[in-house]
């Protein structure tokens, strides 16, 4: 369905704030009858004559146009889409959504600062596990190195769990340690054996550093 026009978008709001119905020659903004063809065709108002009761009785029907349950849905979904600006009927309208939006707070006991400056609640997503991917890494390193019964060192583990916050990862390592699918080991302190890059990879524990993994 296309875009409703502004004007009639402004016309729409006129309807649902005079409870989804009115006469059409007390209903500002007004809209001419190609445009009001244009709402009932995507089914957003109906049109008919009706008998006013307030009028003499020899005057003709008037024309009676209603909010349609579709026009209300198309006003949910489209409550940022600009209206006309340029009509003085908007200030009109304007006061009259006020009207109601004071109703509606006084029936819910909210304040205009509850909906104004309210912000959602953050939603906390539940932690996920990173222990089955690390052993899933682990185990693809092997078979791709082919380095079965060989350590691997943190050094060469952690860019390939790069993703994975330090925390995250040495947690899921100290867990597969206590599970006895591996068993951190230690370099020592000896130069020639532990660079810069095991230093800066090594998973403490106390004041101990583990440089090296061993699957079981």
């Amino acid at each position: 369905m296309d875009k409703v026009r502004p004007l009639a978008l402004l016309f729409l709001w006129r309807l649902a704030l005079n409870d989804s119905v009115g006469w059409y020659k007390e209903l500002k903004p007004e809209l001419g009858a190609p445009d009001r063809k244009i709402l009932v065709s995507q089914g957003l108002i109906s049109q008919y004559k009706q008998k006013r009761e307030d009028r003499p009785a020899k005057n003709p029907p008037a024309l009676r146009i209603e909010l349609t349950e579709k026009g209300w849905q198309y006003l949910g979904e489209n409550l940022t889409d600009p209206v006309n600006a340029r009509t003085y009927a908007g200030a009109d309208i304007f006061g009259q959504f006020l009207t109601h939006l004071a109703r509606f707070l006084k029936n819910k006991s909210l304040s205009l600062a509850d909906i104004f400056l309210s912000s959602p609640a953050p939603v906390n997503p539940e932690p996920v596990d990173p222990t089955p991917r690390v052993k899933a890494g682990l185990l693809a390193f092997i078979q791709e190195h082919h380095r079965e019964g060989r350590a691997i060192r943190l050094a060469e583990l952690r860019p390939i769990l790069a993703d994975l916050a330090r925390e995250a990862l040495d947690s899921a390592l100290l867990r597969l340690q206590k599970e006895r699918f591996l068993v951190l080991s230690s370099l020592g302190d000896d130069p020639s054996q532990v660079t810069q890059a095991d230093k800066e990879a090594a998973l403490w524990v106390a004041r101990s550093p583990f440089h090296l993994i061993y699957l079981k």
